[in-house]
Parts: C-alpha cells; structure tokens; sequence
C-alpha cells in the first residue's frame, strides 16, 4: 500500500477511537449529572434556602425530607423504653440527676467544656434527649456558680418514667415527654438562644435524622447555638449495648446540618472525659491528649453550630 494511504488510514483509525471515547464519556456524565439533580430540588427543606448540592439517595444516610415515623416503629420504641426502665440504669440516671450520685464523666466533661467555651449569662437553653435530666442540673449549676443568670432551661425526653420523676427533684427546670424528632412545645417555648444533644445523635432512626434537623430549624433563630456531644465514627464500629447505635459520619452531620441553615463554629476532641485506654501507635499528637480511647482512638467529639445569620455563606459561590 502506498506509503500516503497508510498514514491516512491511521490518522482515520486514531479520529475515530478519540469519537468513540468521547462519546462513551459524554454519556456517563450526563447520567450521573441526571442523577444527582433528579430528585434533589424535590427535597428542599426551607423555600428559602437552596440546598440541591447535597445528596438525598444514599440509604445508609437518610435523606433530607423528614418521614413520618410508622405504628410499627413506635411500638418498637415503646417495647424498648418499657424494658430500659426495668433496667439498673434507669434509677442510676435519676439519682444522678438527683445529686445522689456522682455525675458520670461525660457529663462532667460536657459541663466543663460548655462551661469555659460556650455559656452565656441570660441564655434561654433546651436539651433535647435529656433522660433524667442530669445533664440540666449541671448547667444550672453552672449559672448558679459561674456564669450568672439564665432565661430558663428545659428538656425534652421520649422515657415518660424520666419526664414524671423529674418533677419530684427539678426546680426551675421543665422537661417536656417527646420523641427528639418528633415533638411539640408550648407557643411560648419555641424559640432558643441555645440547644444542646449530649450523646442522643448516634441513636436516631435514620430516616429520622431529617425531621430532628427540621426540629433545629424550627426551634431556633439567626444567631442560635446547637451543640452536640457525639461518639467518634470509629469508637461507634465497637459500640452495641444500646438501641440505635449508628456510625454517624462526620461529614453526614456537617453536611445536613448545612442544609438546614447551620455553619459549623468549632470542632473538637474531648480531651476531658475519663475512661481509660491508650492511643494508637501514630495517632495524631492533637488527639494523643485524650483521656478516653476505642481500639486506639478518641472516642468522643465536641461540635458546635450556629443557625446562619446569612445563609449565602453556606452555598459555593
């Protein structure tokens, strides 16, 4: 063959490769980009509020859009609540919000990390998955010693045992009987400076995550607080004594939380809780400084969040 056909045959041969995966490549990135957008301006939580850049579909995640809770799951809880309050732990959790016993040491890390970095004199507070409401008497202990005068502090809690023996030793504190996603305070009650979830965030349903995100928003303004003290991912690999233990990621909170009109303030290792173990080899200096380890790793976390003065910041622009 003659030395100028060869040549044009390859340049042919190589133009027509250069189509085909071309092509091929168009045609997976106007499927993915068809399904990430399909159904996520359908999902948005707040009219004023574009949140499609974030993910709806991934079933380990939830979604975005609140679902009603089924008869079937509300038996479930109640059978579980009906045997916790048999159970030792229960009446451990009043007494110590009773003052008959010394708090457990997660509540006094909260209290005194709460209590350094965050409290402010003249706050209203409200803690949602209060149990027994040991965690309140330490924040009004707070104000009482430190931090001065406070609005009112409340809680709501699903165990009805917790809500009704509450008020044999609660003083100036109300708490409220209610499921933390799915609950309805008085008209008077429904706006707070300041929310707290001291260890309930690994134990939602996960179709639930999204109607107690909804909760935030609707119970707090521009300039709210939330605060979270949360098990780390990994120590949750190892967690199994309690319902609901989920792994919650790190980025799933950020993100939704996002969403829902909140900017993350600070993140933090609790570095304060005691309750032994030992850090991984190579662990990162930063979190060799706790006091309480899961397989080598920190095995709680401090968040905070602010509901968005201007949510413009929250979307990439």
């Amino acid at each position: 063959m003659h030395p100028a056909l060869i040549q044009r045959y390859r340049r042919f041969k190589d133009a027509l490769l250069i189509l085909v995966l071309s092509t091929f490549l168009w045609y997976l990135l106007s499927r993915n980009f068809r399904y990430v957008l399909s159904d996520e301006n359908q999902d948005k939580p707040h009219g004023d509020q574009d949140t499609s850049i974030l993910p709806s579909t991934d079933v380990r995640l939830g979604s975005r859009v609140c679902r009603s809770i089924t008869l079937e799951e509300k038996e479930k809880i109640a059978l579980e609540i009906e045997a916790y309050e048999k159970s030792s732990k229960f009446e451990a959790k009043i007494q110590e919000a009773k003052g008959e016993k010394t708090p457990g040491p997660t509540h006094l890390a909260v209290q005194k990390y709460l209590e350094e970095n965050i409290l402010e004199p003249g706050w209203s507070i409200l803690e949602l998955g209060c149990a027994a409401g040991g965690m309140l008497r330490l924040v009004q202990q707070s104000y009482s010693t430190h931090i001065g005068n406070y609005k009112r502090i409340t809680g709501v809690e699903l165990v009805h045992g917790w809500v009704e023996r509450a008020t044999e030793y609660m003083s100036d504190v109300r708490i409220f009987q209610g499921d933390v996603t799915d609950f309805n305070l008085p008209t008077d009650l429904r706006d707070w400076d300041f929310i707290m979830l001291n260890d309930v965030m690994e134990h939602i349903q996960i179709p639930r995550y999204a109607c107690l995100f909804e909760k935030l928003r609707q119970y707090t303004h521009a300039g709210s607080l939330v605060y979270m003290h949360t098990p780390m991912p990994f120590a949750q690999l190892f967690e199994t004594d309690q319902f609901y233990e989920n792994v919650l990621p790190h980025d799933f909170v950020v993100s939704h939380m996002a969403a829902f009109g909140f900017e993350l303030l600070r993140f933090d290792i609790d570095i304060d809780t005691e309750c032994g173990g030992s850090p991984a080899r190579n662990l990162p200096k930063h979190l060799r400084k706790a006091k309480c380890f899961v397989a080598g790793w920190p095995k709680y976390y401090h968040a905070l969040f602010v509901r968005s003065v201007d949510e413009r910041v929250l979307s990439l622009s």
